[in-house]
């Protein structure tokens, strides 16, 4: 059937389940909605049977508000043949078996045909293509028709003048990165020639600046260039550039700094009188410096898109995706990231699977899908867990002996809807049995503010020490959100750096005050003092024995048993030359007036352990390293107070 309207091929696309408008596809809609102006209480069939919405304009809102969808496919199509598979890339599949039914695959061949179709779709609308070359040429051609136009010394005193609109100016002055955010570009009635002839360049402005706005940085956006691409390609539309392309022609932000600025010069200082004048000029330029990529007769391209099992099935995709963030930040880095897999699969199961090897310096981490861990005892909150928990991804540190700790998890989910309760409890949970981890759950829609504060309570009342610390729930990420894209990559990668980092010394007060603080009561509990110490895991430093170092375990134990036999008067053992000398980590153990007395040292300090004349311990944490020690010491710190950071 030949779809004539928008109504009916909305009616179409929304049938048949190939929409899930209040789930997957929410903000889809959304997106949808605002793109055509669709109130939020109307339904949006009744909307465009009522109302005069073109196929085109309708057709353009869809491409947009599948553009997450489309950058998803891109980025796992990039990582099966590109990630450094060992086999044949191309015979890489992603296998999912999370029910009774049959196995679900998807290789190469799959994504590249849902490109394919997106490509084909794209080109059911009208569009204009270019080259880098024609980008610059229109910058500074619409400059010299701007100044042809008013006469050289009006237009050096116009372009003097400063956009009447301060959404625009600190839009193009953000010191930070401004495509975070839609670009102002400027409104002018469809009766006015000049609106008329400037909206190509308005367009392609946008497009630019929009494909640009999924990087977080000018530095992530150089990451992606490549010195492979052809020094002038042919003409394309700019929704078909390669990444790095776009990279390259926006290094130096030609849509911020020299489309976007004369825009809006043009729109603000040309008189009514000389609009027309400029308006000719404008298209001559244009059709100069571009090709009209005349548009394809629509057929069911939408449909088959919906259609395809690989659309069907975008909730396992979007877990996927997250790994591609993994990815992204480890190349960012210049360190390797190697896809695994058994038989050139990556199944994605209700059972562990070997994901990837993440390669750290000289160490090699391993990302797990579905790991298991027993709770051993401990009780659960979410429902459903109550022998163990099973993340959707955990990064394994394999130790010498053939053991493993946990450093890191990351949940995938997809609530359009966030579930507060359900997203603690999962991060509860997974902090609670790994220890030594960051958790992080990343959600495809929002996280509630009153988030983090409901973890700490949920986490007072089961008595759980050093859990809600660790975890952090990250909102919105998808593709097409840079930012919170970012912020989960920066999460991932405090754990990249510290895992790697040594522990502390532990530098250790053996003055005669401390001994006074040993009152009877402490005394009687010395003996546990020294073990918490010793089983920590860190190397003491002592004066009896610098510049020697005592190791950790037995050693440390018997050094903190005896520690006051040889107490000494006077200040602490020389911290001045400890902390110039020792090129690592420090903490230091001491009791208040020690802690008041290296007051100027503080910040050279990782940690502070207090001794109290009770005998308990208060931790106090340099904010810098309060993840590391979090982790790394997670059993020394169930035996402390958790003082204030410093």
């Amino acid at each position: 059937m030949h779809l004539k309207t928008a109504a009916e091929l909305w009616d179409s696309l929304n049938s048949e389940g190939r929409l899930a408008p209040m789930s997957h596809d929410k903000q889809f809609v959304v997106d949808l909605r605002a793109a055509l102006h669709i109130p939020a209480f109307q339904d949006v069939g009744a909307y465009l049977r009522l109302h005069d919405v073109d196929i085109t304009s309708f057709l353009i809102a869809v491409l947009n508000a599948l553009q997450p969808f489309s950058m998803m496919l891109t980025d796992i199509y990039q990582m099966m043949i590109e990630a450094g598979v060992s086999h044949s890339n191309e015979r890489l599949l992603l296998e999912f078996n999370f029910d009774e039914g049959e196995k679900l695959s998807f290789d190469a061949e799959a994504f590249r045909s849902a490109r394919n179709i997106m490509e084909r779709l794209n080109s059911t609308v009208a569009q204009r293509a270019y080259n880098p070359r024609d980008l610059v040429a229109i910058s500074g051609g619409l400059l010299t028709a701007f100044a042809d136009t008013l006469g050289e010394e009006n237009a050096r005193a116009a372009l003097k003048t400063p956009i009447a609109s301060d959404e625009v100016k600190n839009w193009i002055n953000n010191l930070d990165w401004p495509y975070q955010t839609s670009v102002p570009l400027p409104q002018g009635p469809i009766t006015d020639p000049l609106t008329r002839a400037l909206q190509p360049i308005a367009d392609l402005t946008e497009q630019l600046c929009r494909r640009t706005g999924r990087y977080a940085s000018q530095a992530e956006l150089r990451s992606v260039r490549r010195t492979d691409d052809p020094a002038m390609p042919g003409r394309t539309p700019i929704r078909q550039w390669s990444e790095s392309l776009l990279a390259h022609v926006q290094d130096d932000h030609i849509a911020r700094f020299h489309l976007l600025p004369a825009l809006w010069y043009c729109h603000q200082q040309v008189p009514h009188s000389l609009r027309a004048v400029l308006a000719k000029k404008v298209e001559t330029l244009v059709n100069a410096h571009s090709d009209v990529v005349a548009a394809n007769a629509l057929s069911h391209e939408l449909e088959d898109l919906l259609d395809l099992p690989i659309w069907k099935h975008r909730s396992q995709l979007y877990s996927v995706w997250l790994v591609t963030l993994l990815k992204r930040e480890l190349q960012y880095a210049g360190e390797h990231f190697e896809l695994m897999g058994t038989d050139n699969r990556l199944t994605f199961a209700f059972s562990p699977s070997h994901i990837a090897n993440l390669r750290i310096g000289n160490d090699v981490l391993e990302l797990i899908a579905e790991f298991r861990v027993a709770a051993q005892g401990i009780g659960l909150t979410g429902t459903g867990r109550k022998q163990h928990i099973q993340p959707d991804y955990s990064l394994l540190q394999r130790k010498a002996d053939g053991s493993h700790r946990i450093i890191y998890v990351l949940e995938a989910k997809q609530y359009a809807r966030a579930n507060t309760r359900n997203f603690n409890q999962a991060l509860r949970d997974y902090a609670k049995l790994n220890t030594e981890a960051l958790v992080a759950l990343a959600n495809y829609g929002p996280v509630p503010a009153c988030q983090p504060r409901k973890l700490r309570e949920m986490c007072k009342h089961e008595g759980d020490v050093n859990v809600s610390e660790r975890c952090e729930a990250f909102a919105c990420v998808t593709p097409s959100n840079a930012a919170s894209a970012r912020q989960l990559r920066e999460h991932f990668r405090r754990v990249l750096t510290e895992h790697i980092r040594p522990l502390p010394k532990l530098i250790v007060d053996a003055t005669s005050s401390m001994a006074h603080v040993l009152a009877p009561r402490a005394q009687a509990c010395w003996p546990d003092i020294a073990g918490y110490i010793a089983d920590a895991g860190m190397e003491l430093i002592v004066n009896e024995y610098y510049p020697r170092s005592v190791r950790a375990g037995v050693p440390a134990r018997h050094a903190m048993l005896g520690l006051f036999e040889t107490a000494k008067h006077g200040p602490l053992l020389d911290i001045y030359t400890i902390t110039r000398t020792e090129r690592g980590p420090l903490m230091l153990f001491t009791d208040e007036g020690g802690f008041h007395e290296v007051r100027s040292y503080h910040d050279k300090l990782d940690g502070i352990i207090i001794l109290q004349s009770d005998g308990s311990l208060v931790l106090r944490m340099n904010t810098h390293a309060e993840s590391l020690l979090r982790r790394a010491l997670a059993q020394l710190i169930a035996h402390c107070s958790i003082g204030e950071p410093y």
